[in-house]
Order: C-alpha cells, then structure tokens, then sequence
C-alpha cells in the first residue's frame, strides 16, 4: 500500500463547479490532514503548551506509521530479492505490480474519499459511516480477488510462475487492503497510535514470515504473498477490534445512496490520474517477461529497490507540507505557496544528488550487500539509469503538491498521464531494442517529464492567477 493516503480534491472538466467542489473539500482536506502538520496556531489564537505536544506527538506516530510499514515492505523486497531466484522474483514484482494497478483504484473510490469525507460532513455519524464503508470493501475486495485469480488463470496458461504468484495476490489483496483502510479509518479521527503498534506488528510478523518460510525451504513468490496476506490479517484483526465499528446500525438508504454518490464523485476523477501514475513504472514489469524472461523482470524490480529510501522520503515530506501549503494558499494566495515549494524542491533536489552520488561511488558494495552475486552482472550504464531514476520524484513531489494545494488535481492528472504517454511511447521501443536498461531508461525519462510536466503547468496556473490579481506580487 501506498505509505500514507493521498488527499486530493474532487473535480470536474468544467473550471466553474471544479473549483466550488475543491473549495468545499479543502477544509476536509486540511482537517484529515493535520496530524501530519505541526502548527503553533489554530485559527489565529495560540495554542497551549499541552495542544502542542499533543499534535507533535501525533504527528511523530503518524510519521512512525508512515515509516513501519513502507519499511517493512522495502525490507522485504530486499530479502526477496537476495532469496529467490531471478526469475522468481521477477513472477513476485509482476504480481505486485498488478495488485498495485487494483490497489490504486481501491484507495481512489475508498480510501482516500473516506479520508476527506469522514472528518467532515459524516463525522457526526462516523461509526455507520465506517460500517457502511466496511461493508463496502469485502465486496469491492471480494470482487478483486476473483478478477485476479481470473486473470492468474489466464497467465498461468503461459508463465505458470507468474499464475501462482498471482494466485498468491488474489489470496493476500482483501487482508492488505483491510489494513489500509483500518489505517485510515483511525486517521479520520486524528489516532494514529494504533496504526503505529499495527505498523510494528506487521513488520515483525511479515519478516519472521519470511525467514521462517526460507528455513523451511518453502519460500517462493506464492508463499511469500501469502505471508504478507496472514501478516495483514493479524493486523486488520487487531485495528478492527479497536475501532469498535457499529455493524448492525447502518445509514439509511437515502444516505448510504448519498455516500455511494460521494465516493463515485471523487473516485472517478482521481482513479485515473493514479492508474496514470502507475504506468511509468510498473507497465515494464509485463513487457519485460514477453521479450526478455522474468529474470529481467527482478532485475529491474531489484535496482528500482535502491530508489525507494529516498522516494519514500520525498513522499513523507510532501505528505508532511501538503497542509502546509493548503493554508499558506488560503492565507497568502499563491505567494505564500511558492516560496515553500521552492523550499521542498531545493531539498529534494540536493538529498537525491548526495544520495545518486554515494549510491554511484559505492555501487558494487551495495549491489554485493543486498543482493549477493545475483545482480553483479548489470552493467555501470544500468546502474547509473537506475540512481537517476529519483530526480523524477524530486521534482514531481514538491509541483504536484501544489497543483493540489491551488485546487487544479485536474493539472496533475495531466503531468502524470504525459509522463504514462512518454513510458509507453518511448519506453517501450527502449525496452525492445535494449532490454533492463532501456526499461530504467524510460522509468527515468517517464518521471522527469512527470515532474517537468507538474512545474510548468504549476508556473501557468501562478501565471493566470497573476492576470487575474492585478495587486498580486510575487516573492
């Protein structure tokens, strides 16, 4: 699962009602996400010394909830890679790839509205509105699970490996999305404590899982998917059980058609910019099997690997700014926003060269630390696509943030599908005349038009708003 849930703002194509649905969603926005932002004051009155600490608190559990679980999974994917063989961590990384696909639309019509609809105008009867929506994932999950086996079905036929892995997806997918809707479901109520105990158990659940399953001599990308599914199932049980969700006194038919409504509302618009999103990286995943072999397959899932600390990083702080920028727009209009996001992306910029730089010195070591001889192989030209492969998100991360802070998400959807546009244009042609190196050639390039893309629509929206405010001044 995504590390932490997204807000983002309904819209429309029509720049009239998208702007009156973004602005009536920025105070849910701001509300679902505040315990990710310290402030030291609340509606222009100082708050006390005890507030304080309580929102530090909060924040540094939910940073430490953040951290559990995207480590676990990076952890993971390391021992994975150093255990299985090539070819079978490639079968891995394509069924992963392929949960993430139906992951991404499950958070886009469940999840993420909850998350902005929940502390706002259904955080009166929060409980139904929890029931309702639970009740809405085991048959959305049900409905996953059963596409998926389908489709292991028809792939086994041909890659019986990538079948079962699949198979493994199918079995996992409603337990490791009943864990991020617990989650967020605790994040409506700005309690992200049990998350965090959650996000510890998972971790030492899921790692035992792993190492018990290769003592045994058991591991293979089935077992391993399965692990993740009992983990999260231990985990789901136990934030379930806190929640206390009243099953029994749902909402009334009028107003659970009115949260269907809602739910679709938001989810139509957002699920494509996510699948959009998903494409750059994870379209390589089915295409590298076909001319190349699975083993090509891990060994792109497996340099993209050394990517993740830092692209999780970035995430964490634009997770962390976001409602940051949110006021500074409403306060100092687009003034007050530029500043921090220039801010965020001279950060992100220098911390992606220092650690492309140590990644690219030491490169051999690394490669020998994590994953033994298995990737040795690669050559210095694959290797240095794939530490190029963060300056994407260093500039995607800060831009695209702010096109949902100004309320234009309909701009960031446009950045994300050019760069979905530039990995299947170019980047399969790469990937067909060089194999793993043209397919981190066109994650790197898909990225970076991503993040281009995000600045220059960002600059044209301060640019109209400029026209638009004569007495705007620009620092």
């Amino acid at each position: 699962m995504p590390v932490s849930p997204r807000t983002t703002a309904a819209f429309t194509p029509h720049s009239g009602s998208r702007n009156k649905r973004c602005g009536a969603l920025i105070p849910a926005i701001i509300k679902s996400c505040d315990i990710m932002s310290i402030s030291l004051s609340i509606n222009n009155k100082s708050v006390s010394i005890s507030e304080t600490a309580s929102w530090t608190a909060k924040g540094g559990l939910a940073v430490l909830d953040q951290g559990l679980f995207a480590g676990t999974n990076f952890i993971a994917n390391l021992l994975l890679a150093r255990w299985l063989a090539p070819s079978e961590y490639g079968a891995f990384a394509v069924a992963y790839s392929v949960f993430l696909l139906f992951g991404t639309l499950y958070s886009s019509f469940l999840t993420e509205p909850m998350l902005v609809y929940g502390p706002g105008k259904y955080f009166s009867r929060i409980q139904q509105y929890l029931g309702f929506l639970l009740r809405g994932h085991f048959a959305i999950s049900a409905s996953l699970s059963v596409m998926l086996f389908a489709v292991g079905l028809a792939v086994g036929r041909f890659y019986p490996m990538v079948g079962w892995a699949l198979a493994g997806v199918a079995l996992a997918a409603p337990w490791i999305l009943l864990v991020w809707f617990a989650r967020s479901a605790f994040y409506v109520g700005s309690k992200p404590g049990w998350p965090a105990a959650g996000g510890a158990i998972y971790c030492a659940g899921l790692l035992s899982l792993v190492a018990m399953l290769r003592a045994m001599g058991h591991l293979t990308p089935f077992s391993a998917l399965a692990a993740m599914g009992g983990a999260a199932l231990v985990v789901s049980a136990l934030l379930l059980s806190r929640m206390r969700v009243r099953w029994r006194q749902s909402l009334d038919a009028k107003e659970s058609r009115t949260v269907v409504a809602s739910h679709w509302g938001y989810g139509r618009w957002v699920a494509p910019s996510r699948a959009a999103a998903w494409v750059p990286t994870n379209i390589y995943f089915a295409i590298l099997p076909l001319w190349f072999g699975l083993s090509d397959a891990g060994g792109l899932k497996a340099l993209l690997n050394f990517s993740m600390p830092i692209v999780h990083t970035m995430t964490a702080l634009g997770v962390l700014i976001l409602p940051t920028l949110v006021r500074n727009q409403s306060k100092n209009g687009r003034s007050g926003i530029t500043h921090t996001v220039r801010w965020f992306f001279a950060l992100s910029f220098m911390g992606t060269i220092v650690y492309a730089a140590l990644l690219w010195i030491f490169r051999d070591q690394a490669l020998y630390l994590l994953y033994g001889e298995k990737y040795q192989h690669c050559s210095s030209l694959t290797f240095l696509l794939a530490c190029l492969v963060p300056f994407g998100s260093c500039l995607a991360e800060p831009y695209s943030r702010a096109l949902v802070a100004v309320e234009r998400p309909d701009l960031m959807f446009k950045s994300s599908a050019a760069g979905g546009v530039v990995a299947i244009v170019l980047g399969v042609p790469l990937v067909a005349a060089f194999g793993l190196t043209g397919a981190l050639a066109g994650v790197s390039i898909a990225g970076i038009v991503f993040g281009l893309m995000s600045f220059l629509y960002y600059k044209k929206e301060c640019a109209a708003y400029v026209s638009a405010s004569p007495a705007y001044v620009q620092t």
